[in-house]
C-alpha cells in the first residue's frame, strides 16, 4: 500500500484526484502474498461492499491471492 500512503502523505488535489479514481473508481485490487483468506472479518461500508479487515489461517504456509484496497 506504498502508493496509498505516498498519495495520502501528498496531500495535494492532485495526489487526491489519482487516489480517488485509482482506489475509488477502478477499484483495483492487490496481489499479494499472504496467509489464506478464510473470510472478510470486516467491511469498509455498505454502499462500497470492500473488505477491510479479513480472517486468515495462519496454519497454512502464505499463498499469493487478491485483496481488496481501502477506499480513499
Amino acid at each position: 500500500m506504498k502508493f496509498y500512503q505516498c498519495l495520502k502523505a501528498a496531500g495535494t488535489m492532485t495526489a487526491n484526484q489519482i487516489g480517488f479514481a485509482y482506489f475509488n473508481m477502478i477499484e483495483t485490487k492487490c496481489f499479494k502474498e499472504d496467509y489464506p483468506i478464510i473470510r472478510c472479518h470486516q467491511y469498509s461500508s455498505a454502499l462500497k461492499h470492500r473488505c477491510k479487515v479479513y480472517q486468515l489461517d495462519k496454519s497454512k504456509p502464505k499463498i499469493w491471492e487478491w485483496f481488496d484496497v481501502p477506499i480513499y
